[in-house]
């Protein structure tokens, strides 16, 4: 039911995943890839077509400048409950992303971001509450706590616990959290 690869190489990883989808009963798959530049293209569109999936933990040897940006082109929605990212997730992939996961239970990043140094706009956020969401766990940086407030606001208002990272000062003024827990995080324990 659980497979784990430890410093898989990504030229194996299509093979791979090609092939799980003959295991009928995993239910947890745990990828940590070797060094890499860039995820595979088809990585998340073989992962999220595992019709019995509820487990996802996706890491890789990390470089300075190790971030993920891929192509969710072609996705379905995926069963899985379960998302760890264990490296940097721009906020544009992250919003790409999280509309393939419908029924996420559980949510950690280990850190999500966005360019603040580049002057354009940032992307307008959907509206996607994900009711069964119960669980995040996120460190972030470069988001402000505006920006952080319309995530809750827009996708994680469902949510039990909240694990939170941060250097962020915009996120210290308790009158800020207070808001918006009153108003949009009312599961919050």
């Amino acid at each position: 039911e659980t497979l784990i690869f430890h410093n898989i190489d990504t030229k194996y990883l299509h093979d791979i995943l090609n092939q799980c989808i003959h295991l009928p009963k995993l239910r947890s798959l745990v990828l940590n890839l070797s060094v890499c530049e860039q995820i595979p293209e088809k990585l998340f569109f073989n992962v999220f077509n595992l019709p019995q999936l509820k487990y996802f933990q996706l890491s890789k040897q990390v470089r300075a400048s190790s971030l993920l940006v891929t192509n969710f082109d072609d996705c379905l929605d995926s069963p899985i409950e379960h998302f760890v990212i264990k490296f940097s997730l721009l906020i544009y992939s992250f919003m790409n992303l999280i509309q393939y996961l419908p029924k996420l239970r559980h949510l950690s990043i280990e850190y999500l971001f966005t360019f603040s140094h580049i002057q354009t706009q940032e992307p307008e956020l959907f509206d996607m509450e994900l009711k069964d969401l119960k669980s995040l766990s996120i460190k972030v940086d470069n988001l402000h706590f505006y920006r952080f407030k319309k995530l809750i606001e827009n996708f994680f208002s469902s949510i039990e616990i909240l694990r939170l990272t941060t250097d962020d000062s915009t996120y210290i003024h308790s009158d800020r959290w207070e808001e918006v827990i009153s108003s949009s995080m009312p599961n919050l324990n």
